[in-house]
């Protein structure tokens, strides 16, 4: 339940990591789900990953 969370509430710090390492960290959390037998779509990934930009990347998405 808490790596659930933790890939619904991610966020992105433009100031203190760059886009890749935000992607690696969210591949992370949904591998360390996997291996929970915790199945994580691609649709779930990406929703992730989009929200957790936040407002600066809104024009953008």
């Amino acid at each position: 339940m808490f790596k659930r969370r933790e890939l619904l509430n991610v966020e992105f710090d433009p100031e203190n990591e760059l886009i890749r390492d935000y992607i690696h960290r969210v591949e992370a959390i949904r591998q360390e789900l996997t291996l929970m037998h915790e199945e994580v779509s691609d649709r779930e990934v990406i929703t992730a990953l989009l929200t957790g930009l936040g407002d600066t990347y809104e024009s953008m998405v």
